[in-house]
């Protein structure tokens, strides 16, 4: 008889283990399936935009000239260049802001039907210029150069004179990002973050908007009223990838 009650016991103890052991733990339900590694640390990749109207313009324009006598041909474009830009600086803009890109003095070669075969027919003198101005007052300064003898404007580009301080806000709002994305795995967990072990910045991208060639290569001479013109808006990304130590 007690034998029978000893193994009755026993089965008893058996089964209770058994039940015991292959219940679910209810707090492993509240927790995330996070892998630690050996040295406790978390890699982010966090990014921030920035998005700013441009405050200045970047013109490149062209003034061309055509002699049958190269040396009249630079002459004459000398003289037109240098008209130009007293215009220039008598609307206020710095001579600081304007400067010289290319020159050149090319021959002009037209096919005669005649002989058949390409002829000298003069010269062609260019000077490029980029000048820099606000976007307000773009308009205005595009209707004074065609005016003055500009034929061709080539592109305008828009910028900011501020953006290298609009750079590292971009990165500012980038390391913010990645700080948030770290405590957020690490929410609920016994972990927290405690510091920094790497930084890596990829390059910044801040495209510079343009008006594109096909806009303004034609003569605007003879233009009643500024030409409009909208800088739109510049946007500077900045992407980091950090390293967190977390204990």
């Amino acid at each position: 008889m007690n034998k029978i009650y000893s193994l009755f016991f026993v089965s008893i103890f058996t089964l209770c283990f058994m039940i015991f052991i292959s219940k679910p733990s209810f707090a492993a339900e509240n927790t995330y399936d996070l892998k630690i590694n050996n040295d406790k640390t978390i890699s982010v990749v966090g990014s921030g935009l920035i998005k700013e109207k441009p405050d200045i313009a970047l013109i490149d324009f062209d003034i061309t000239l055509k002699n049958s006598d190269p040396s009249a041909a630079m002459d004459n474009l000398s003289q037109k260049a240098n008209d130009l830009l007293q215009k220039i600086y008598a609307q206020g803009i710095n001579r600081s802001d304007i400067k010289t890109s290319n020159i050149s003095l090319q021959p002009i070669y037209v096919f005669d039907k005649s002989s058949n075969k390409e002829v000298l027919d003069g010269y062609s003198a260019t000077e490029s210029f980029t000048l820099k101005t606000s976007v307000e007052g773009s308009g205005k300064t595009i209707s004074l150069l065609t005016d003055n003898g500009v034929n061709q404007i080539n592109n305008i580009r828009f910028e900011r004179s501020d953006i290298n301080q609009l750079r590292l806000q971009a990165i500012e709002n980038a390391m913010s990002d990645a700080r948030k994305q770290a405590d957020a795995v690490l929410d609920k967990t016994m972990y927290k973050i405690t510091g920094i072990k790497s930084v890596t910045i990829s390059p910044i991208s801040a495209p510079t908007p343009l008006l594109k060639e096909n806009l303004y290569n034609k003569s605007l001479a003879g233009t009643n009223q500024p030409l409009p013109v909208e800088g739109g808006e510049i946007e500077i990304r900045a992407s980091v990838q950090v390293v967190f130590i977390f204990e």
